[in-house]
């Protein structure tokens, strides 16, 4: 396992040129609802990286940031190659309640966290379940493959990686709660895109 701040910047830049990519091209005709489409971008993403990991463990690449982030660049470079030659853009319409919805989720899951976990984001589960899921994602982050949980094992594993020339080894496990508390805003915001007609 070894971790730097170029690797970090540059999977950031490569995972951000991806999630543009998927929300910028065209989907439909129709102006589409942008406070929707950006929680979906984000998880297409996210099993696009799954995919990905799985087809690069069969033939024996590491996975890691670089990996994935390459992977990534590929798939937004192929996206915006595509959207600047055909104009091919969605044009997303914004309204006043969704970004009210969307502030009003992240107060919610904030206070929540902050309740449940506190401000040095403390274990605090009330299942061992988690620590297996810790377990699974230091698991990539030291093996460099992927055995199981391919979902949420891959992704925490991504974001310790990410984040983890900023924090010492054994506050890892602050980065795992951070990273349930970042997919408990997205499911929270992706709930409020399907209801909100």
């Amino acid at each position: 396992m070894h971790m730097s701040y170029g690797a970090s910047a540059f999977y950031l830049i490569a995972l951000l040129f991806a999630m543009t990519g998927i929300y910028k091209i065209k989907k439909s005709d129709n102006i589409l609802p942008g406070g929707t489409w950006l929680p979906v971008s984000v998880l297409i993403v996210a099993l696009y990286q799954c995919f990905v990991a799985a087809l690069i463990c069969l033939i024996h690449i590491p996975v890691n940031i670089i990996s994935i982030g390459i992977f990534d660049l590929l798939l937004g470079g192929g996206l915006w190659f595509y959207i600047i030659k055909k104009s091919y853009i969605q044009s997303y319409k914004y309204q006043k309640i969704d970004i009210i919805s969307w502030i009003v989720i992240f107060v919610i899951v904030l206070l929540f966290a902050l309740q449940r976990y506190g401000l040095d984001l403390h274990i605090h589960y009330q299942t061992i379940d988690p620590a297996q899921h810790l377990k699974s994602a230091m698991d990539i982050v030291n093996g460099q493959s992927v055995y199981a949980m391919y979902f949420a094992g891959l992704h925490n594993a991504l974001l310790i990686e990410l984040l983890g020339p900023f924090r010492q080894l054994t506050r890892y496990y602050q980065i795992f709660v951070l990273s349930d508390i970042l997919q408990l805003y997205l499911a929270g915001v992706m709930f409020y895109g399907i209801i909100r007609k």
